[in-house]
Order: C-alpha cells, then structure tokens, then sequence
C-alpha cells in the first residue's frame, strides 16, 4: 500500500488496480471513503478500462474479431507498476505487453497519478497508445465516499446548457428519452433504488452533509458523463455514495456491438497519449 500524507489528509492506494482504498480526514478524525465492505460492494474506487459500464451482450466487434469484456473493463483487476513517488504525489503505470488480447485487441499504457494538495486530491490519467493503428476506448472513475449513518445528504449538480439527465433502459443508455437537470438530488433509497443516475456535461458534484461539517467537491469540466450510485439492500441504501466522472458510457440500447460505433467511444491515433483529470476536495463546512 502507497501513503500520500499532508497536514489534511491520509491517503492509501494499492498496487492492485491503482486504487485509492482510504482517505483519512485528520481533521474529523474520520475516514471519508467507503470501506469495500462486500456485503454491499468489494470495491473502494476503481478505474474503469476499456469500457464504461457494458457492451451490448458482453461482446463487441473490432474488424470482424469478437472480443469479450465484463462490465467495466479488466484495468480495476490488474496489479500496476510503481513509477515515481513523493510524499504527496505517485504515479502508477499498468503495460499490456501482449497480455488480455482476447478481451481487447490494442496494446497500451495506462499512468495513474496521484497529487495531495491541501485537502484536495487530484487524479490524472494518461492513456497511451503503443499499438500500430487507431485505439478505440473508454476510461472512468468509480469513487465511492462514506455516508454517515446520522447525516442526510444532498446533490448538487453544475453543468451547461448542454447538460442533460440520461435515462437507462435494461442497463443500457436509451437514446429516445433525455431530461433536463434537477440541480439538488436528494441521496435516498427512492433516487437510487432502480439503477444509476448519469448526467451528461457537468463541471461540479458537490455531496453536502446537511447535519454534519463534511461536503465533497468533485471538479470533472470536460468529462462526457458523470454517474451516481449506490448500492440497496431490504429498501435501503448502502453506507456509501459513488460520484463517478466518466469519458464514455455504457452501451446504447440499441447498440450493434460495433466497438468503432459504440455510444461516446475515445479514439487513440498510435503512439500518442491523451491526460486528462478530475479532483476531489474533502472539504469542510464552518
């Protein structure tokens, strides 16, 4: 396990996966992400590689070759290398090396980084594509953060004009239906009970403790699509909340399995590299 420590906050990360596993708030002598507890969810804070949420059917097409893929890729399962590390920044790296080409025929790199600055905790990936042609992907974030069980949350949603509330359709996007956005969303069994909520072309997700000191800002100008979830189980919501900013998005209902066709796919020319960022503040009210 990776440290990043600062006056604010505790940071650990593992190898497997690159993931953040805890984020310790000195402050509030508190942990602010979920646990992995797999009574709800094993997970902590995986990344998402080479798919968003699922292919029509588990499979797809790149030039006539049927691959398969499990919902959101196989990076979150994979152990990466460490490449440089600070006190209060790591970066990570995972090479394909001509491993997985029966999931995914491209090879690649994949540098996961990790900055502490004050309370915040910037994330930067950078996808490089090493093969000889095109490189057809998608890559996100799955946070999730620790709800106190005497809080009572609330969403607060900042998009554009472009911004749009995406509605799913058997775990799928369906494209016949879109809605404005309501800025504030209620964290309840009632929002979250059917499936995940997405939202296309938001600047900022702020999860706001109504009864407590702790608020989370998430800054994701740029992403395609941002999704919230939770877990529920007996007519309850889960302990935590997921705000994930996402470059891509599962499969269109009426998706063919055509990779090069799939709803919202990045495209990769060989041997470049594409950074982009989003950033956390575990911040506190008063």
């Amino acid at each position: 396990m990776i440290i990043l420590e600062n006056d604010c906050l505790v940071v650990s990360i593992a190898h497997h996966g690159a993931e953040v596993r805890g984020v310790f708030d000195k402050r509030l002598n508190k942990e602010r992400m979920w646990n992995g507890d797999a009574n709800y969810w094993g997970r902590v804070s995986p990344v998402l590689f080479p798919i968003v949420g699922r292919v029509k059917g588990g499979s797809y097409k790149i030039d006539d070759e049927i691959y398969s893929l499990s919902q959101h890729g196989f990076l979150r399962d994979q152990d990466f290398e460490l490449e440089s590390q600070t006190e209060t920044k790591v970066v990570f790296v995972f090479k394909s090396n001509g491993k997985l080409q029966e999931k995914y025929p491209y090879e690649h790199e994949v540098r996961i980084g990790y900055e502490l600055i004050e309370d915040e905790l910037k994330v930067i990936w950078d996808v490089k594509n090493v093969d000889s042609r095109e490189m057809y992907y998608s890559i996100g974030a799955h946070p999730a953060f620790l709800l106190d069980p005497e809080g009572s949350y609330t969403f607060e949603l900042k998009g554009t004009e472009d911004s749009k509330f995406i509605t799913l359709k058997e775990g799928y996007v369906d494209q016949s239906n879109d809605y404005d956005i309501n800025e504030v969303i209620t964290v309840d069994y009632e929002n979250f009970k059917s499936d995940a909520r997405i939202y296309s072309h938001l600047n900022q997700v702020v999860l706001d403790n109504n009864l407590g000191k702790d608020v989370i800002r998430l800054e994701c100008d740029g992403f395609d699509f941002v999704g919230l979830w939770s877990a529920t189980q007996h007519g309850h919501l889960a302990p935590f909340i997921c705000i994930e900013p996402w470059l891509g998005i599962t499969d269109a209902y009426e998706g063919k399995g055509n990779f090069k066709e799939k709803l919202a796919i990045k495209t990769l020319e060989s041997g470049k590299n594409s950074e982009t960022f989003y950033t956390v503040q575990f911040g506190i009210k008063g």
